[in-house]
């Protein structure tokens, strides 16, 4: 069965279609894709300054106790110099203070473990990053497989010559060097 030019255009302007739908679809899964890692890297980005916020409360707050151990202690020291007497009931309050400045810093050791393991890391983002260029590609590929059979098909049907088939072949995204023509 011959096939008029008319037909011959109809074929080329649908496989065009096709090519110009596959472009679109492409470009609407990388723009979700930038888009999926833009608002994941501003959370990473808002988590990590918060954190960096609440350590800089906890520093300040531990300069501040730092500061008032320094100025307890130098009390104690003068009035146990003084009072030989009370020597052991200031030691007992700086042991009891010292238990809870200890059981302070453990549950902000809790509370800064539980952060960190909530945290996504890059490690993850990089995984998550390969496995979706991995989906891509077989998505891709998957395309250029339809596409070649379209092509060799219309080659088999004399719709498309060699040449023309030859140079779709040797498009991108995978470019393939035929040695033969169609099936």
């Amino acid at each position: 069965m011959d096939m008029t030019d008319t037909d011959k255009k109809e074929i080329l302007v649908a496989i065009s279609e096709l090519s110009k739908k596959t472009d679109e679809s492409i470009g609407r899964l990388a723009e979700k894709t930038d888009a999926s890692i833009a608002r994941l890297a501003e959370k990473t980005d808002a988590l990590a300054e918060k954190t960096d916020a609440s350590i800089a409360r906890l520093a300040e707050k531990t300069d501040a106790l730092a500061e008032k151990t320094d100025a307890s202690i130098a009390r104690l020291t003068e009035k146990t110099d003084a009072l030989a007497e009370k020597t052991d009931a200031i030691l007992e309050a700086i042991g009891h203070f010292s238990d809870k400045t200890e059981a302070r810093f453990l549950g902000v050791e809790k509370r800064l473990d539980h952060i960190e393991s909530a945290m996504v890391t890059k490690d993850y983002l990089d995984e998550k990053l390969s496995d979706l260029n991995g989906d891509l590609t077989v998505l891709i590929r998957k395309e250029d497989h339809k596409l070649a059979h379209l092509v060799n098909i219309l080659e088999t049907r004399k719709v498309i010559s060699p040449q023309d088939a030859n140079a779709i072949f040797a498009m991108e995204p995978f470019p393939q060097m035929r040695q033969h023509n169609a099936l």
